[in-house]
């Protein structure tokens, strides 16, 4: 059947809308205004649609769209006869997913295209348009993407970023600085980790006195707990310094104010290294001092445990086993450590 002589009143058509979040805000319609345009064409046309999809991925990559191939997985099982979109590059952003579309043209799968922003017929010279079209919105997708890149490079190197850090908010000009009362919370936060505080105490410490942050993109409250503060205390943002793709950057030469000093976060690193760990947390027999003793020639923590004496009886010790450990000695008796104890304090 010639295109010309196709009734498109009697065909099925799946009505395809997308916008994925990472398109900016003013390249593309929304979804509600993709929709308006497209059921106006519709009742122009006097077609019938089945089905709405409505796609919140990107295009740019082959095979991340589930419910693209879903609509394409219902043409080839008879669902619907053909797409109605706002514009080809609703559809595909790369070629291989294009490709496909012009395939199931060419084998009468797809019976017709129908576009508020492009004219097609299923003809070489509708095909070789519509081919054109999704080299233009691939073309249009990776110079996007080559100017977005450029401009992040270009932001990093001013002291710039886009990403969200606690206790701070981007000014008229892109550039780090305090938010009141959240920063102060996350600096007090700093120096209660530098004086021991475990990171339970510290998150409900500053959630009590307020601290939160709203997500803009859900609406949802986020509290301090532990993870969220192991991750802050250990960039190195907090006292001046960024690091992205292998680059650094002294935000400092920008004016920027930092939640707490190098030495401090150093500190705070060598405390959370050196935080002691049970050897055996599932053994119940108590050992005291256990994971608390350290050898003072390398400083790692020595085993307490107990050792059978000539007599038969148990002896208990404590031994460095560290490997490279410069002691000689590698174990001693705990009753010299307990008797230098009680002539120290008792």
């Amino acid at each position: 059947m010639e295109y010309y002589d196709l009734d498109v009143t009697k065909l099925k058509y799946v009505l395809y809308l997308r916008k994925s979040t990472d398109d900016p805000k003013r390249q593309v319609r929304s979804i509600g205004d993709q929709e308006v345009e497209c059921l106006d064409l519709k009742r122009r046309l006097g077609l019938t649609i089945v089905k709405t999809i409505i796609e919140k991925k990107s295009a740019k990559s082959p095979n991340k769209r589930p419910q693209f191939r879903e609509m394409l997985d219902g043409i080839k099982a008879g669902k619907y006869d053909a797409i109605l979109s706002w514009n080809p590059d609703r559809l595909a952003r790369n070629m291989l997913e294009g490709g496909k579309i012009i395939y199931l043209v060419d084998e009468n799968i797809i019976k017709d295209l129908k576009f508020v922003t492009h004219p097609f017929t299923p003809d070489p010279n509708g095909k070789m348009l519509l081919g054109l079209a999704f080299v233009l919105s691939k073309q249009y997708s990776d110079d996007l993407s080559q100017k977005i890149s450029r401009g992040v490079k270009r932001s990093f190197s001013e002291g710039k970023i886009g990403t969200y850090k606690h206790g701070y908010k981007r000014d008229d000009e892109g550039f780090q600085v305090p938010d009141g009362k959240k920063f102060e919370l996350i600096k007090e936060a700093g120096e209660l980790r530098a004086e021991g505080r475990s990171l339970e105490e510290i998150a409900s410490i500053i959630n009590d006195k307020g601290y939160e942050r709203k997500i803009k993109r859900t609406g949802v409250i986020m509290k301090a707990d532990a993870k969220l503060l192991s991750k802050l205390f250990r960039d190195p943002f907090y006292f001046g310094t960024l690091i992205q793709a292998g680059q650094t950057i002294n935000l400092l030469q920008f004016g920027f104010i930092p939640a707490t000093t190098k030495e401090v976060y150093e500190h705070i690193q060598l405390l959370s290294s050196n935080r002691l760990r049970p050897f055996n947390v599932r053994r119940k027999t108590f050992f005291p001092l256990k994971a608390i003793l350290r050898c003072s020639f390398c400083g790692k923590n020595m085993v307490v445990a107990p050792s059978t004496s000539r007599g038969g009886g148990k002896l208990l010790y404590c031994r460095c086993d560290t490997k490279g450990c410069p002691r000689v000695k590698k174990s001693l008796r705990m009753k010299f450590i307990f008797d230098f104890y009680l002539r120290l304090f008792g």
